[in-house]
């Protein structure tokens, strides 16, 4: 649901339960160093606070809740084996595939994206297809001008082309990204 109302003019509803208890998860403060002060950070009503704040550098550090897997959970997740893709600059849209890809159906897939200031209000969106096959694929990706995570399904299954009862629909939340600084960028 969408308890602080943070969905407002948000296209659907917020979704519900479902995968939320998924995967044990852990509770906590958390606080957010280097953040832009600018509109977004200071927000009213939102769901963080600004905890201290540094004119000189134009940041501000802010408190929220975090939530993230149970400590135990993540560590078996990520007992397996794993890799790193080398870091890469995109200027045009379109597919590029990793290097490499998971041989296991479930896997741990952990990214860090930049984007320019000017992304912020666009049509941008960035994100990840997973679990892409000729015929099917999966797409994870981020879209600035509505402030939303979106899990694209509609290509997820070539059975829900030609079979009732197969749910195919995208799973939409709203995520607010903050600027940060990082290494006084």
């Amino acid at each position: 649901g969408d308890l602080f109302e943070q969905a407002e003019g948000f296209p659907t509803n917020q979704q519900n339960w479902t995968g939320t208890l998924l995967l044990p998860r852990e509770l906590r403060v958390l606080y957010i160093p280097n953040v832009v002060d600018n509109a977004l950070a200071r927000e009213s009503g939102a769901s963080w606070q600004v905890v201290s704040s540094d004119s000189s550098a134009g940041t501000v550090e802010l408190q929220t809740l975090g939530i993230s897997i149970a400590r135990e959970t993540k560590a078996a997740l990520l007992s397996g084996t794993s890799f790193t893709e080398s870091g890469r600059t995109l200027n045009s849209s379109g597919v590029v595939p990793f290097k490499r890809s998971p041989s296991e159906k479930f896997f741990v897939l952990s990214a860090q994206l930049s984007f320019p200031a000017s992304a912020r209000g666009s049509g941008l969106k960035s994100g990840f297809q997973i679990l892409s096959s000729e015929h099917e694929s999966t797409t994870v990706y981020y879209q600035f001008s509505n402030e939303s995570i979106i899990v694209d399904r509609s290509n997820t299954s070539a059975a829900a082309r030609t079979t009732d009862g197969i749910d195919s629909s995208a799973e939409a939340g709203k995520l607010r990204l903050f600027d940060v600084l990082n290494g006084g960028e």
